[in-house]
Parts: C-alpha cells; sequence; structure tokens
C-alpha cells in the first residue's frame, strides 16, 4: 500500500534513503521549534502539543518536498565537480529564505491561536530563524553526503561489472581467434596458398600474426580508437574472406570525424563472430555486412540474414550480450539492436576524449 501510495504521488527523491531521513530528523524538527516559540507551553496541555505538533508537521513537511525539488533542480543546473559549492550555497540561500517565511507564517499562526498566554517574543522569533538555519545546513549537507556515497557505491559496483565484462570480452575475443575451427580453417587456407601462391601465403601468413599480435597489445586496454579496431578487423576479415571467398562481404564507410573516437577493444570481431556462427553463408547465400558512423556519434552494423536451422537466436550469444552489458556500464547508454526477417541493425555508441577520459 506504501509503494502503491507513493508510485500514485510521485514524491520527488533526492537520494534513495530520503524517507529515513526525513523520518528521523523531522520529530527533531517538531520538538526543537515548538520548544523554542511556545517553551513549556508546549508540554502543558495535550491541546498544545497536538496542535503545536500538527501545524509543524504539515507546514515544515510540506517545505520539505519543495525543498526536495529545488535540491534536484539545482543538482540538474549544476552537476557535481568544480560547481559542487556553487551549489550548495545557492541551495541553502534558497533554502533558508523559504524556511524563514514558513517559520514567519508559524509564528503568526501561534499568535493568533492564542497556544500561549501572552504573544510570542521576538527573542523566540529570533531564535527560531536560526534554528531553521542550523537546520538547514545540516539537512543539505547530510543529503549531499547521502547522494556521494550512494553514487560512490554504484560507481563501485559498475566498476567491478565493467572489470568483470572486460575480462569475459577479452575470452570471448580469445576463444573467438583461438577456437579450433578457426585455427584449423587458417592452418589450412595457408597451406593451400603455401602451395599455389606463395606470395598470396606470405600476406596471408602477416595478417595471420597482425591478429594475434593486436590480441596481445589490446587483452590490457579498456578503450582503443575506432581506426584501431578497424585496422584489426581489416586483417580479421583476410582470414575469413580467404575462407569464403565471393560468399562474404564486408564495406567499412566511416566519418574522418569519428576515427578518433574510442569503443572497447574486440567489439566488432565479436559482432563479426555473432554474425558468421548465427548465418548460413555460402555463394547462393552470401553474407553481407556494413559498418558506418552516424552523424550522432554512433556506430552502425548491418547485416544480412539467412539465420542457420536450428541454431539459438544471435540476439542471445554471449558475445552480444557482452558488448551490450560493456556499453550499458561505459555510456548508461543502451546499445540499439534491430532484428527484421531478411537484415539486423545493430547501433552502438561511441565515446569521444572527453566521454572516454571519464569512463577510464
Amino acid at each position: 500500500m506504501a509503494s502503491l501510495f507513493q508510485h500514485r504521488i510521485k514524491l520527488p527523491q533526492y537520494t534513495r534513503q530520503d524517507k529515513w531521513i526525513f523520518l528521523c530528523v523531522m520529530p527533531i524538527i517538531v520538538i526543537v521549534l515548538n520548544m523554542v516559540l511556545l517553551k513549556k507551553t508546549y508540554f502543558s496541555s495535550l491541546k498544545n502539543f497536538l496542535l503545536g505538533s500538527m501545524i509543524i508537521f504539515l507546514l515544515i513537511g510540506s517545505m520539505w518536498q519543495l525543498f526536495t525539488r529545488i535540491a534536484i533542480y539545482f543538482r540538474d543546473k549544476f552537476p557535481t565537480g568544480s560547481k559542487t559549492a556553487q551549489r550548495l550555497c545557492t541551495s541553502i540561500i534558497c533554502f533558508v529564505f523559504i524556511t524563514d517565511v514558513v517559520i514567519t507564517l508559524i509564528f503568526w499562526l501561534y499568535n493568533q491561536l492564542h497556544l500561549t498566554p501572552k504573544p510570542l517574543s521576538l527573542k523566540s522569533y529570533l531564535w527560531s530563524l536560526l534554528f531553521g538555519f542550523l537546520i538547514n545546513v545540516f539537512v543539505t549537507f547530510l543529503h549531499e553526503g547521502v547522494s556521494a556515497f550512494e553514487k560512490w557505491r554504484i560507481t563501485f559496483v559498475e566498476t567491478d561489472q565493467l572489470r568483470k565484462e572486460y575480462v569475459k570480452g577479452k575470452l570471448l575475443g580469445l576463444k573467438g581467434q583461438l577456437n579450433p575451427h578457426f585455427l584449423f580453417n587458417s592452418f589450412n587456407s595457408l597451406s593451400s596458398l603455401i602451395n599455389e601462391n606463395t606470395e598470396k601465403a606470405e600476406q596471408f601468413l602477416n595478417e595471420m600474426s597482425k591478429v594475434f599480435s593486436y590480441m596481445l597489445s589490446s587483452q590490457h586496454e579498456h578503450l582503443v580508437t575506432l581506426t584501431t579496431e578497424l585496422q584489426f578487423l581489416q586483417s580479421y576479415y583476410y582470414l575469413l574472406k580467404e575462407r569464403y571467398g565471393d560468399a562474404f562481404h564486408l564495406d567499412v564507410d566511416v566519418l574522418r570525424e569519428h576515427e578518433d573516437w574510442y569503443l572497447p577493444p574486440f567489439t566488432l570481431q565479436l559482432l563479426l563472430e555473432n554474425t558468421i556462427g548465427g548465418n548460413v553463408i555460402s555463394k547462393d547465400v552470401p553474407l553481407y555486412i556494413s559498418i558506418t558512423t552516424l552523424h550522432n556519434g554512433w556506430l552502425e552494423i548491418s547485416n544480412s540474414i539467412h539465420e542457420r536451422e536450428g541454431e539459438e537466436s544471435v540476439q542471445d550469444s554471449e558475445g552480444l550480450i557482452n558488448i551490450t552489458n560493456k556499453i550499458r556500464l561505459l555510456t548508461r547508454q543502451t546499445m540499439f539492436v534491430n532484428h527484421s526477417i531478411d537484415c539486423r541493425t545493430i547501433r552502438l555508441p561511441l565515446l569521444n576524449k572527453n566521454e572516454m577520459s571519464i569512463a577510464v
């Protein structure tokens, strides 16, 4: 019932612990502010205690929700980092001003209700304003501390997940390159070329060495440039092209402005393996793959579809899931996959230099 009530009203949340902070701090505000304004008369009768508690709880509670919305607004306007001090100062000034207005309203209301034998003193009013200032500063920094801890915990968990995905991605890339079928087919192609065309065999061996060189050099890298990844992919494609011939086609057309943008290593190779593993490839049914970049900084990989019968869906493969997880953790964006009858299109965001420094 409580969760349904919160869902319908859509109370703003600055941190996940807002409810507990409110429940812990609010009783203190109600009791202390009433004691400052009403002094002993706050506890002198049940009427004063209940009425005073209800008035402050309703007014300050409503003000609390307003403050949460204001805090969220300033958090979006002044992101964390160099503008944190500016955001906190602006927030506190705004909070104190509104609190002073609300306390003034409470002061006037208490006098109108005659909760004390004599009108409330100016001294009590000034002390209540001071208390309002102190509690605003305390709660603001408390929220900020809890928010910073939550962000740290989320970052820690995501970093650990990202590290696991990178290790898994390297293993998958290594698995694809050291797959017995891949090695057998590569050495078989090399053996045929040695007998038929030594120059072509030398070129094949050269491209094969580039593949394994990239595997070794990139195993400790979290991100590589698109150019670097494409150079590796061309060598990898050369080996596959020798095997499949005209049944396999790869077209690459990337914008120059995106050549120095970043992506996780082995991303394109895993996508290539995913595509090859899930489709029939023959002269009658050739496989076409195209890699392009869009103006918004996203990479688009499209391929024709002729799925193998009885094979698990390529969308559920380990490689594709691994790439999806890494992209989500790095960019907080979702990789787009559109799977139609005869074509599959994958779009994933590239990271520019600024995003790359934050991600690493």
